[in-house]
């Protein structure tokens, strides 16, 4: 059986048809659309890398460098293990740190995207604001943390 002899309306080959035009015209833009949105996020996404490779490479290696070097001065300083550790610990000898040489630690430093933001008032639960004090003299509350030596 031929298709002609079906009875059926003859369906229009994709393209020559105005609606499948208009559709495909549509569908274009929605996809230009989505690629101009893809292509900012992704240089949004490219600046944020940069960022945190400059972060690492200015804060966060230096930070580990400078640790890993007071963690072997610090163990070159502690005595040898012996079998009596317990003697070691009673006899006291604590060791000073003698670090003339010893280079200043780097400024640490949030990575990008973890930088600490300002609070709104009442932030956490549990902390107790300080308010200015009265005409009238009174003080502030003492620090939780007992700090009175510091």
């Amino acid at each position: 059986m031929a298709r002609g002899d079906e009875g059926s309306p003859r369906v229009p080959f994709p393209g020559e048809s105005p609606e499948t035009m208009d559709d495909l015209r549509q569908e274009c833009s929605t996809l230009r659309q989505r690629v101009s949105g893809l292509e900012a996020e992704n240089a949004e996404l490219a600046a944020q890398v940069r960022e945190w490779r400059r972060w690492y490479a200015q804060s966060y290696r230096p930070q580990m460098e400078f640790l890993d070097l007071e963690v072997a001065r610090l163990c070159s300083l502690a005595p040898p293990m012996s079998k009596t550790l317990g003697a070691a610990r009673a006899s006291g000898a604590a060791s000073g740190s003698g670090s003339g040489g010893s280079w200043r630690a780097p400024s640490a430093v949030a990575p990008p995207g973890l930088r600490r933001c300002t609070s709104e008032a009442g932030g956490r639960a549990g902390t107790r604001m300080l308010r200015r004090p009265v005409a009238g003299g009174a003080e502030l509350p003492p620090l939780a943390g007992g700090g009175a030596g510091r």
